[in-house]
């Protein structure tokens, strides 16, 4: 009997749409999009949105350690790629994981850093 997933080269498409899913203490916080292009140079580039507002992100894609670091003015993101495929319903799945740190808002740091 085969096994219903396998290993498989792990490679970020140039363009994706992805489902956010974040939870603090186990429960449920954030649902979201986004919208990522790898671009040639392994530079990411596009947007995240929750409630309707897509915001700027851009980052990098390190393929030979699997890493993926982005940025928006509000939040940084550091985490690691899985691809794997399920036979048995012909499905591939790219999971993220990582850390997501909040940063002040960007009025808010500009405000702080000015001298007054």
């Amino acid at each position: 009997m085969a096994d219903a997933s396998q290993s498989i080269s792990k490679v970020l498409p140039p363009f994706s749409i992805w489902g956010v899913y974040a939870s603090v203490a186990g429960r449920p916080v954030v649902w979201g999009k986004l919208v990522m292009r790898v671009l040639p140079d392994q530079r990411v580039q596009g947007t995240i949105q929750f409630r309707g507002t897509p915001i700027p992100i851009e980052g990098s894609w390190n393929e030979s350690a699997q890493q993926i670091v982005f940025h928006s003015p509000y939040a940084a993101y550091s985490g690691h790629l899985t691809i794997y495929d399920d036979v048995q319903i012909q499905l591939r799945h790219l999971v993220l994981t990582g850390r997501l740190r909040m940063l002040p808002p960007p009025l808010y740091r500009r405000a702080n850093m000015e001298p007054g």
